[in-house]
């Protein structure tokens, strides 16, 4: 299956959207791009850059009177497209154009954007279009006043960059050259490392937390079926010292041990295999752009070192030490008495096995105390991953 990289472009008609993708891309894109049928409220064109081709989605003409046909199937179609689980399916950049010129957004426009902000983790990046200022520092000028005027009603941290696409010379012989271009792709392609990140450390913490979980209750019920082989005569053996109480519970520590090192091993081979080809994905993309941003394949998740079974600490933390004083303390005389009568010796298994039931409830939620939660894991994988970009 072709692999495209995404772009949906939004905004009124006559808000410069072809002329920023032409300008963003270097090429004219519209003219070369092979269009399809306007189908979901907007065009689609594919263009080949010799990387890997885009597929851009332009809506055609948001006008205030088609909100109420349109915006509701474009959002759906965002949503689809963006919280796919395959992120070869997403939209991996989308615009939303304004010009700089034109009115504001009225009540409408700010709904559907923050609609579409609502129901996906990607960014929306605002372009603000025909602007004269690379910047919006200048207090007075229009491009300072709409940031405050778009802030205002999508938070600080919403993406607004200023660009003018086209080179315009007034009368007055003042002459506002192309910008903007460099800042766009910067800031986009950092961005989609990180929303691929996000979506890659959420996925694999979801994994790594669940093999966790699941092998801290094998270690529980593994205790367990000990307890169930306890008889009359092994209780003997144990107290009279010639087995030690800890080496089968040690073992199966060092077995589960053993398997937790194989499950992030083979986790981080799944997970290397499948970003090697999004890197791969990710580079051409921000190559055929002209922005030269890296994505780097990945050997350490850094999460080796989250969750080690130590044995000797949660075994001190749990009764076990002080059980085991207890069996040592016991005379010959009790000894001899658990041989000699069925049922003291019945008495002394019932409450060994309480005893240790309660040791390994001890160590089970010992366990369940050092298990990272999924919050912790994909914090380490995120920033990991972040490390590979440069």
């Amino acid at each position: 299956m072709n692999k495209y990289a995404n772009i949906m472009l939004l905004g009124r008609t006559g808000v410069g959207k072809s002329s920023f993708i032409n300008y963003l891309i270097g090429k004219d894109v519209c003219k070369a791009a092979t269009g399809m049928p306007v189908t979901q409220g907007f065009a689609t064109y594919t263009y080949n850059t010799g990387k890997i081709p885009l597929r851009i989605y332009d809506s055609k003409g948001l006008e205030v009177e088609n909100y109420s046909n349109q915006k509701e199937e474009i959002i759906k179609f965002i949503k689809t497209k963006c919280n796919d689980a395959d992120v070869f399916n997403w939209l991996h950049t989308i615009f939303y154009c304004i010009n700089l010129g034109g009115r504001r957004l009225d009540p409408g426009e700010i709904e559907f954007i923050k609609s579409i902000k609502g129901n996906i983790a990607q960014n929306v990046h605002i372009i603000i279009t025909h602007c004269k200022e690379n910047q919006s520092a200048s207090k007075g000028t229009p491009e300072h006043a709409m940031e405050e005027y778009l802030r205002s009603n999508f938070g600080k941290e919403i993406k607004i960059y200023f660009v003018n696409s086209v080179s315009v010379k007034f009368r007055n012989g003042t002459v506002v050259n192309q910008f903007g271009r460099k800042k766009v792709l910067d800031e986009i392609f950092k961005l989609l490392w990180r929303d691929i990140s996000l979506k890659i450390s959420n996925d694999y913490s979801a994994e790594l937390h669940s093999g966790y979980v699941k092998i801290s209750y094998r270690i529980k019920n593994a205790l367990e079926a000990t307890v169930g082989q306890i008889n009359t005569m092994k209780v003997f053996q144990e107290i009279s010292g010639s087995r030690d109480v800890c080496s089968e519970w040690e073992d199966i520590f060092e077995d589960k041990e053993q398997e937790l090192d194989s499950l992030i091993d083979n986790l981080n081979e799944n997970y290397q295999n499948r970003i090697k080809p999004l890197a791969d994905f990710y580079n051409s993309y921000s190559e055929c752009m002209g922005c030269y941003i890296q994505a780097y394949d990945i050997s350490d998740f850094g999460t080796s070192e989250l969750f080690e079974i130590d044995i000797d600490r949660i075994l001190n933390q749990s009764k076990l030490g002080k059980f085991v004083e207890e069996i040592d303390n016991i005379s010959d005389d009790d000894i001899f008495g658990i041989i000699g009568g069925v049922i003291k010796g019945g008495y002394y298994l019932v409450t060994i096995r309480k005893r240790f039931q309660e040791i390994i409830d001890d160590i089970s939620w010992e366990l369940q105390k050092s298990v990272p939660s999924e919050e912790q894991i994909q914090k380490v994988v995120y920033e990991k991953l972040i490390e590979q970009m440069r």
